[in-house]
């Protein structure tokens, strides 16, 4: 992750979906002035950030796709 923030110059995240919340692992965060800066440990909603929107978009669960079952709750 640290090599990926190198060569891109932008921050570098790791996270699961845990429920519908995404869970951050490890972050690489960017040495540029204008950055993404999410703490590890840190829990969000799925809907809140980009990461969770895929997440929701593509994982399958035993009663189809994420995100149906999310819109349902």
């Amino acid at each position: 992750m640290e090599e990926f923030t190198r060569a891109t110059g932008e921050s570098t995240h790791l996270a699961r979906l845990s429920g519908f919340d995404v869970l951050f692992v490890h972050s690489v965060i960017s040495p540029n002035p204008v950055r993404v800066h999410v703490e590890t440990g840190v829990r969000q909603p799925a809907n809140w950030n980009s990461t969770g929107i895929i997440f929701l978009a593509y994982r399958r669960t035993p009663k189809g796709h994420a995100r149906e079952a999310y819109l349902a709750e």
